[in-house]
């Protein structure tokens, strides 16, 4: 048994990203760049402010900060001691790093922009966490049109990759109900326009590829569970099939299931209009 509240289904792909630099205008092109892989950027000015939004990131999110941040470290408002560094100038890389370490906050990517090359010390730095603690830091430099390529590569990929998990857990969501409906493979298969699960667009979709009509369907198969949930007062699995099994005459005296099984995404579309009452 699934729980409508609490899936894929309900929400659009966005991958967050959480950034700070003290000179807006310099990181602002750079997280306006990734909105075209689906990223949703947050850019704050001083890390107080990128602290206390960066605590409730997790694997899906990109942490960024420009590795200068002069008179900006300073967290004694969140209830930590300041961000000691050797160089005052690196405070963005402590951020990444010893802040992260502190409040065990996790990240997907964490990616430091800076105007100048490393000194030697952060780079052993870096060396080290990746080695001991298998966490990467990647560092780009503004204004380099290889490094600004590179970025763009690593975003993609990241967001390509977080997708595809998106993707399956959606499949994986309307296999659930399908089962919890009772439904047979072929019914499944039917729903979308398939003959059977050995068709190709179905072994895409569950490695994590797949068009937007699939995706479309999966989520219009999710709004049919929404409205029963709706109708019979939450979750009743046994209504519900009872329901797409039943015979409708403003449905040409097919049933729900039958209708929705034939003739393209539309017929989806029209039984939803159907059930919130817009025919």
């Amino acid at each position: 048994m699934i729980a409508a509240a609490a899936n894929p289904l309900s929400e659009e792909f966005t991958v967050p990203a959480i950034a700070v630099d003290d000179h807006r205008e310099e990181m602002s092109p750079v997280t306006r760049a990734m909105r075209k892989w689906n990223v949703k950027p947050r850019l704050f000015t001083t890390a107080t402010e990128w602290g206390r939004v960066a605590r409730s990131s997790d694997e899906n999110t990109i942490l960024m900060s420009d590795n200068l941040l002069p008179g900006v470290n300073d967290l004694g408002s969140l209830g930590f001691d300041d961000i000691h560094t050797s160089q005052g100038e690196e405070a963005g890389l402590r951020l990444l790093t010893a802040y992260c370490d502190r409040l065990n906050i996790k990240a997907g990517l964490k990616i430091l922009l800076t105007q100048y090359p490393l000194r030697d010390e952060a780079k052993h730095y870096i060396a080290g966490r990746r080695r001991t603690k298998k966490d990467e830091i990647h560092v780009f430099h503004k204004n380099n049109a290889n490094d600004s390529d590179q970025l763009n590569k690593l975003v993609r990929g990241f967001s390509r990759t977080r997708k595809a998990m998106f993707i399956k857990s959606k499949i994986e969501y309307v296999r659930d109900l399908g089962r919890d409906w009772r439904l047979t493979e072929s019914e499944i298969a039917a729903l979308f326009s398939m003959q059977d699960e050995d068709d190709a667009v179905w072994r895409a979709s569950t490695g994590g590829t797949t068009s937007i009509d699939f995706e479309r369907r999966c989520d219009l198969i999710y709004r049919i569970k929404i409205n029963l949930a709706a109708v019979y007062g939450g979750e009743n699995l046994f209504q519900e099939e009872r329901w797409l099994r039943t015979k409708i005459a403003i449905l040409g005296g097919k049933s729900p299931l039958e209708f929705i099984s034939s003739q393209g995404v539309e017929r989806l579309y029209a039984l939803i209009s159907i059930m919130e009452g817009n025919h």
